[in-house]
């Protein structure tokens, strides 16, 4: 069986999050670019972005990102 954990955001995260986020938008909108739109920038600074307006935590699978949540 396998264990789904949650973690506080972690910055060696950035990449998996970028791809699970990124590539759900692309499934939404054909033909979108999430990278080029700058209303993605947060996603560079999440620590800056989310801290003390909650917390930004991800669901993960040996490591791997699955899901992100923002609390």
């Amino acid at each position: 069986m396998e264990y789904i954990s949650i973690s506080e955001y972690h910055p060696k995260y950035l990449v998996q999050v970028k791809q699970l986020v990124f590539g759900i938008l692309r499934e939404l909108r054909p033909g979108y670019k999430p990278e080029s739109d700058p209303s993605n920038k947060d996603l560079d600074a999440i620590p800056d972005v989310y801290t003390g307006k909650g917390k930004f935590r991800v669901a993960l699978e040996k490591e791997k990102v699955i899901q992100k949540i923002r609390i």
